[in-house]
């Protein structure tokens, strides 16, 4: 037999009692129960607002520095294509600091061996 019957669910919900204690009836603020007012979700904004204009300004002021600019020293070097006295001038070039930039291998007449232009360079001493 079913000595009591209780019915859980929100008090206010008509169905009757649920032989819980009445809660206090406090007046809380919204912010301390997890809501956002109005003017909290405005001052969210602007403080949002606020740091991504600061890093978008940080961001750009690093990237808009000038660097200084560095001179450069350049040689030209011209060879017979896979001939040791080309690969020694280059060996010596790069040995001195300087490194190749371009290069390229021509044949300037028909009846001749190709020839190996190359361009090289190194920071200015």
């Amino acid at each position: 037999m079913i000595n009591s019957l209780r019915i859980s669910g929100p008090e206010n919900c008509g169905l009757g009692s649920t032989n819980r204690p009445a809660q206090n009836n406090t007046s809380k603020p919204l912010a301390s129960l997890g809501v956002q007012t109005h003017n909290m979700k405005k001052y969210n904004m602007k403080k949002s607002i606020t740091l991504v204009f600061a890093a978008s300004t940080l961001l750009l002021a690093g990237c808009s520095t000038t660097h200084p600019s560095m001179a450069w020293e350049y040689r030209v070097i011209r060879g017979v294509a896979h001939q040791p006295d080309l690969e020694q001038k280059l060996n010596d070039a790069g040995a001195q600091g300087f490194v190749i930039v371009s290069s390229e291998t021509l044949l300037e007449r028909p009846d001749a061996s190709p020839v190996t232009i190359a361009i090289l360079k190194r920071p200015k001493r």
